[in-house]
């Protein structure tokens, strides 16, 4: 006989409640004896494939019920765990002699004497004869189909995950992955069961880690081509001399280019800048050109030459000693005169800063003259 069996969501007493689920209609439920098969939520199917008898008898010594699991998309078959309690204890795979051993739980219903293996998706549950269960203390066998989750780890060139592919995760426990970009390449995306885990791009390794994982799942990376900013500065290479801004505002701006690409500073728009006392002249960048491999800076030097400046001649001032007879006026500007070599005549400008002669006495006096030109 074959009978398709789908879950039910009754909790098995006996096993991890928040792993299993009873499966509708595989009991064999009789006064002295019951069968329950439980299944992993949502990891498969279990189906009734064999019985020598109808659903509600499960006899001494002959009685015999067999199932089959199948896991669903996603997950992998691990195998069959089982219990026969009785009295409060867990007697196990029981065997008793009938023309030879037979075991509790066997590969399938036509052979008793061939334990179950542990991890054949087949399974038959044997009823042997009595270990002294009556209507009071009843027989219970209890079997859980176990699956396993798996997780699919993909990614698009440009890096790696670790662990790509579709790998079996041990029930409940937890999963760890780690992208890593390739050379020249950023992360740019990471998405758990299609949603976004990355909170931002431009890192070359990220680590996910799943944790008690009761489910499938995926994982899924994507690339991008690292970008890095190319930026310049201008610098005055004339000692005590700050740049002013009309050089300063000539730097040019910023900009961004991928992993590799071979860079040529831009020249600024002008090499020679007139101020109000002297020029400003671009030498050149400390580099002539550089491979991006991280953010680049280019440094452009500048130096500063002054105006030649005039040389100012000192103003001549042309004067002579004088001899007067006491009584006689005197005139301290008469006669002198004063030039300057870029100014020319200045004697209207000549000024007696001191002026000690007295006509009424005998004696010898000093007169000093200043005389300023226009620098």
């Amino acid at each position: 006989m074959l009978a398709s069996i789908s879950p039910q969501t009754v909790l098995a007493s006996g096993g991890n409640t928040d792993r299993y689920e009873e499966v509708h209609g595989t009991q064999a439920i009789v006064k002295d004896a019951e069968v329950h098969v439980y299944t992993t939520k949502n990891g498969g199917t279990v189906q009734l494939t064999d019985s020598n008898e109808i659903e509600t008898t499960f006899s001494q010594g002959i009685g015999y019920r067999e199932y089959k699991a199948t896991p669903a998309d996603g997950w992998r078959w691990k195998g069959w765990t089982y219990e026969q309690l009785y009295r409060g204890n867990n007697l196990g795979n029981r065997t008793d002699y009938v023309l030879g051993w037979r075991y509790s739980f066997s590969n399938d219903g036509s052979d008793w004497r061939s334990p179950y293996d542990g991890t054949g998706q087949t399974i038959s549950v044997n009823r042997l004869t009595t270990t002294g269960e009556t209507v009071g203390n009843k027989i219970t066998y209890n079997l859980y189909a176990d699956f396993n989750p798996t997780i699919n780890a993909t990614a698009d060139t440009g890096g790696t995950i670790e662990d790509s592919g579709i790998t079996e995760v041990e029930y409940g426990t937890n999963k760890q992955y780690t992208v890593t970009a390739d050379t020249g390449k950023d992360i740019a995306s990471v998405t758990v069961d299609g949603n976004s885990v990355l909170a931002e791009t431009k890192k070359d390794s990220f680590t996910y880690t799943f944790e008690n994982v009761t489910e499938p799942h995926t994982i899924h990376a994507t690339f991008t081509d690292e970008i890095h900013t190319v930026s310049y500065e201008f610098v005055s290479g004339t000692a005590g001399e700050a740049l002013p801004e009309e050089v300063s505002n000539l730097c040019p701006s910023s900009s961004t280019y991928t992993y590799g690409t071979e860079v040529t500073p831009t020249q600024p728009t002008s090499t020679s800048v007139k101020v109000s006392d002297g020029v400003w002249t671009f030498k050149g960048y400390d580099k002539e050109n550089q491979t991006v491999t991280s953010d680049v800076k280019f440094t452009g030097t500048w130096t500063f030459a002054k105006n030649a400046v005039t040389i100012n001649h000192i103003p001549t001032i042309t004067a002579g000693d004088k001899t007067i007879t006491v009584g006689d006026s005197f005139d301290p500007k008469k006669d002198v005169t004063a030039s300057d070599k870029e100014d020319g005549s200045l004697t209207d400008r000549i000024e007696v800063i001191n002026n000690t002669v007295n006509t009424s006495k005998v004696g010898t006096y000093t007169v000093t003259y200043k005389v300023t030109d226009k620098d």
